[in-house]
């Protein structure tokens, strides 16, 4: 399941509250959660009711979003589905970050040349 948004504004924003939390997010029901049962991808046609986010942080802390899935059904994680989650958000900084090292590699053999 998806959104049919490429991007969601700050407000509507399911990811914020895992950003700004800090750590791995999970909701199993949003339609039960005081944050997120007023929004209005749970009361409109999306319907979404569960969520789970992981804040991609690099070294220094920057926080850059969140990795996250979402569900039109109320569902839990097990341990086990967190911790996947959680190996998936530090590899896709890792990616970020070899491409960003990959970047200023480019340029820094631009600028020589």
């Amino acid at each position: 399941m998806g959104i049919a948004a490429a991007h969601t504004p700050q407000l509507m924003s399911f990811c914020t509250h895992a950003v700004r939390g800090g750590g791995t997010t999970v909701v199993e029901d949003c339609s039960r959660d005081l944050r997120l049962a007023a929004n209005p991808l749970v009361k409109g046609d999306s319907g979404l009711r569960h969520y789970a986010g992981v804040p991609l942080r690099t070294d220094s802390g920057a926080r850059l979003g969140t990795l996250c899935v979402l569900d039109a059904k109320p569902q839990g994680l097990i341990a086990d589905q967190v911790r996947e989650l959680e190996r998936l958000a530090a590899t896709t900084v890792e990616i970020l970050d070899a491409r960003r090292a990959g970047a200023s590699t480019f340029v820094q053999r631009a600028a020589a040349a």
